[in-house]
């Protein structure tokens, strides 16, 4: 794996599909995409689970009031080894 590509996302399904799309496409590089679905209510979640689960990491929604927990749990998630 080369590097890790973190996606966020709230409601904004068709935007995140011509992310995937392109990505997938354009991107000649073995990659590790994360994708941290944030309680959205346009069917994103759906979509991703429905997509083949193998090259995709999905973290689900967590209730927090700060950013820096759900970074730190990008860092866990990932494949990659992180540098100080």
């Amino acid at each position: 794996m080369d590097f890790s590509i973190i996606i966020p996302t709230y409601n904004n399904i068709d935007y995140l599909k011509l992310c995937i799309d392109s990505l997938k496409k354009n991107s000649k590089f073995n990659h590790e995409y994360i994708f941290h679905v944030n309680d959205g209510s346009d069917g994103t979640l759906n979509y991703l689970r429905e997509t083949d689960e193998k090259w995709y990491t999905l973290l689900l929604p967590i209730p927090l009031k700060s950013l820096t927990p759900i970074f730190h749990n990008f860092i866990l998630k990932s494949g990659s080894d992180p540098k100080p």
